[in-house]
């Protein structure tokens, strides 16, 4: 699909780090898309998780998948789940 457009810059993937699907997922995805895609701007979202913890190895996940966002993404966003709740509030 990508094939027939004019002209396209690049992908915004939009991810959770304290784990599930998100994680693990979000940085397999994103390292096959730099693979195939090797000249295109990956924007990665990151949502980070709470500081009291939702997932009992979230310190871990956040590790590995920033780490591997690090390597293949053009740039990161964080977004801090705390900040989000508060501005919600």
């Amino acid at each position: 699909m990508l094939e027939k457009q004019d002209y396209f810059q690049g992908f915004h993937v939009l991810k959770s780090l304290a784990g599930g699907t998100g994680s693990g997922l979000g940085a397999h995805i994103i390292e096959n898309m730099r693979q195939e895609y090797p000249k295109s701007i990956i924007l990665n979202t990151a949502i980070w998780p709470y500081k009291q913890g939702e997932v009992i190895l979230q310190n871990y996940n956040v590790l590995l998948t920033m780490a591997s966002s690090l390597e293949h993404a053009s740039a990161i966003l964080p977004l801090y789940n705390d900040d989000i709740l508060l501005t919600c509030r």
